[in-house]
């Protein structure tokens, strides 16, 4: 199957990236140029969603897709089966090279699930999630949320996987193999995840004084419904001061602009290589963050925060540049998207339709 007649695709997601802070979606203040480059040659959805707004879910999700309640993939503690097929099966069977970089969180004894190889480390499935009793309700937080203290420049765990992910990919679409079979590369990052510890010179972007806060009108927390007072004890969401807000925000920020980054130099290796005509590139991410908003941080709600995600679709001189899209999708539309730009069979019944049409 010569590599011209199908295009490749590099599949590019991110852990935790609510849309509207991005240039993209039109927030003042978030640097992402690459982001930026995306919108301006390739199509961007408005109003694009997660299937379910935690990691795991979701994920598993994208990868059949199917709606959770049809997996049984319903929070993090419940892998995905091993029979279950997935993209990555199907455009293999069409005789593509599928290859993982990084996080998908793949849960259990199955670390592929279609997929020819694992480059890097998927740090969240290496770690255990314990069950929730749900018998207990929602108990409150012992303590507040930590992760707004936490913010700060330097390094963590995270960010060295999530450097090691950039490399292995980049050294893959170096090789001269890429040139004798299509392939889809899935690039997943954790940021820009918590926790909100970035590089220096992303978290100087953001000097603290110029942060935005959170939009909260008066009374708004006294009225919420029930199910988010209770959900903002159980994360040990308080009334946080101004100051670590500010800096939870900042170190947000600035993992979006070092994910952004990352973008940028897959984009650049695809041109050095001259394969970016032949390349779709996409770009989306599992869920959102709350970032503040409704009194909320992290996921798990269906707020648009939470729920909604970045989509960018972009093949040069194949898409109309600069478009956007209004129209409900999700990432199970995305799904059977990459079956139809593979020209492949799915092997499973698939919730989602294509979106090139």
């Amino acid at each position: 199957m010569p590599a011209k007649q199908h295009p490749n695709l590099l599949i590019i997601m991110s852990d935790e990236h609510a849309p509207m802070y991005s240039g993209p979606y039109g927030h003042p203040l978030v640097q992402t140029p690459y982001m930026d480059r995306l919108a301006e040659e390739g199509v961007t959805f408005n109003n694009a969603y997660c299937n379910s707004p935690l990691c795991m879910p979701s994920r598993m999700s994208f990868m059949t897709g199917q709606y959770i309640h049809k997996i049984g993939a319903w929070d993090n503690a419940a892998p995905l089966r091993p029979d279950a097929v997935t993209w990555a099966h199907s455009l293999r069977a069409a005789g593509y090279d599928v290859v993982l970089s990084g996080k998908q969180h793949f849960g259990g004894m199955d670390q592929l699930h279609g997929f020819r190889a694992q480059l890097a480390r998927d740090l969240h499935a290496e770690r255990q999630h314990g069950l929730t009793d749900w018998d207990d309700g929602t108990p409150s937080a012992k303590r507040p949320w930590q992760g707004l203290a936490q913010a700060r420049s330097g390094t963590t765990t995270e960010i060295e996987i999530d450097d090691l992910a950039e490399a292995e990919a980049l050294t893959y679409l170096r090789d001269p193999a890429r040139k004798e079979q299509p392939w889809a590369l899935n690039v997943s990052f954790i940021a820009p995840h918590f926790p909100l510890v970035v590089p220096q010179r992303f978290w100087d972007l953001y000097p603290l004084d110029e942060i935005d806060l959170p939009d909260i009108p008066e009374g708004h927390l006294e009225n919420q419904h029930p199910v988010y007072q209770r959900m903002r004890c159980m994360f040990g969401c308080v009334d946080f001061p101004e100051e670590l807000v500010r800096r939870g925000r900042a170190g947000y920020y600035g993992l979006i602009t070092y994910l952004d980054e990352k973008i940028g130099n897959l984009l650049r290796t695809l041109e050095e290589t001259e394969q970016l005509e032949n390349t779709v590139v996409i770009y989306t991410s599992d869920h959102g963050e709350m970032n503040g908003e409704h009194g909320m941080w992290r996921k798990s709600n269906f707020y648009e925060a939470s729920a909604r995600v970045p989509l960018q679709i972009m093949f040069p001189d194949r898409l109309s540049a600069g478009k956007r899209i209004d129209e409900v999708v999700s990432l199970v539309d995305l799904t059977a998207t990459f079956v139809d730009i593979a020209g492949a069979n799915s092997l499973s019944q698939l919730d989602g339709n294509s979106l090139l049409p």
